[in-house]
This record gives structure tokens, C-alpha cells and sequence, in this order.
């Protein structure tokens, strides 16, 4: 199965999760509570000390509903992301909080709704807005404008000049056509003859995107 394919079956059951009961609360609590050990349970009275709205509302909710801390933080955060706020998300992570695995899932389909098909890259599996509402992106601060660097373009063009360099060597002088076709071959079908170029070009010290 793919990464995609692996990701869209938990989406899936996320879903079908959701789905079964009736308020927001009710279905964020029970997909959390799915794998909580009741060995992590803790008094509410850990959580009295309230100064912030956010471990007000999940020190309501251990007292409530009598499940463990983690799981009030998640059920807040869920919450609050599922409103676009990223507020309670912030607040927790400059402390002890490392989000569990439903939180984990809604961010990762926030910041990425729609992902490409890795067995095939003219298709693409795009979650449902019903279910994630809002998308998180990212915005350069400070004014300055133009286009943000791809870090998985500027990998891929990285990995593919190693590969060039390292059979046009072998091959030797004269032999940079036999290289590019000898990895067209070797690279399949996702990897085309443009992109091999296009990469060797990127990468050349005379087009400023060589190593220094």
C-alpha cells in the first residue's frame, strides 16, 4: 500500500469515528479515548491551578468526563483547530504537551489536504472540507515577497546531479547524452527526460546551483 493509500484508510476511519455520535464533543472523545491506557488517568485536582482559558476548559473536562489530561488537551485543541483557531495548539506546545494521534492526523491533512498519489502522480486524494474545514499555510513575514524555496524540489534536483555526476564519470568524457538516457531508463517513468535536465542544470556551478 502507499503512504497515500496508508494515509486515506486512517483518514477514513477518522470518519467513520466521527460519524457515530451525535455532538462535536462526544465524537472528539471517543476517537481519543480509543487507545487510552486507564493507568494514565489523573485527579483533576493536578489541574486546579486555572490561568488560562485553555486548561480551564481541560481541566473541565478530566473533572467531567474522567479521562486523563492528555486526552482533555487533545479534545481542546481538536476543538479549537477545527474552528481555525491555532491558539490552544501554540499555548501547549511551549510546554510539557506532545499532541496525540488524532491531533497529529487533523494537522497533517490541515497543512496538506490534498496529497499526491506516490504509485501515481497525475492523481491525488483530497480530504473531505466537511471533515477538515480549514488549511493551514505557510506566509513570509517580514514583507519580503517572491516565491519560498521547495525543499523537496531542491532534494530531488540534488539527488538526481549525485546520480549524473557518478555515471557520467564512469562513462567518461563525451558521454553526458548516455548518462541522461541511461537514467531515464533506470528512473522509470516518474522521473522524465525534462526533469533529469532540468536538475543538471539547477545543480551546475555556471547556473549558480552548484555545491560551493
Amino acid at each position: 500500500m502507499s503512504v497515500v493509500g496508508d494515509a486515506a484508510q486512517r483518514a477514513c476511519q477518522f470518519i467513520k469515528l466521527l460519524q457515530k455520535p451525535r455532538t462535536l464533543m462526544e465524537r472528539l472523545a471517543r476517537f481519543c479515548c480509543l487507545n487510552a491506557q486507564r493507568s494514565d488517568r489523573v485527579e483533576s485536582s493536578s489541574m486546579t491551578e486555572i490561568d488560562n482559558p485553555f486548561d480551564g476548559e481541560a481541566a473541565r473536562i478530566v473533572r467531567e468526563r474522567g479521562v486523563t489530561k492528555q486526552i482533555a488537551r487533545d479534545l481542546v485543541v481538536l476543538r479549537h483547530l477545527l474552528s481555525g483557531d491555532t491558539r490552544a495548539l501554540a499555548f501547549w506546545l511551549e510546554r510539557d504537551y506532545c499532541p496525540g494521534e488524532p491531533v497529529r492526523h487533523l494537522l497533517a491533512y490541515m497543512l496538506q489536504p490534498v496529497r499526491e498519489d506516490t504509485d501515481d502522480p497525475n492523481k491525488t486524494f483530497t480530504c473531505s472540507p466537511d471533515l477538515v474545514p480549514f488549511e493551514l499555510s505557510a506566509k513570509r513575514r517580514g514583507g519580503t515577497r517572491g516565491r519560498h524555496t521547495d525543499p523537496v524540489v531542491a532534494e530531488r534536483n540534488s539527488a538526481i546531479s549525485e546520480m549524473y555526476q557518478r555515471i557520467y564519470t564512469e562513462i567518461g568524457a563525451g558521454g553526458s547524452e548516455s548518462a541522461i538516457e541511461e537514467m531515464i531508463e533506470e528512473l522509470g517513468p516518474h522521473v522524465g527526460e525534462n526533469m533529469i535536465r532540468e536538475a543538471i542544470k539547477a545543480r551546475s556551478p555556471k547556473s549558480g546551483g552548484g555545491k560551493k
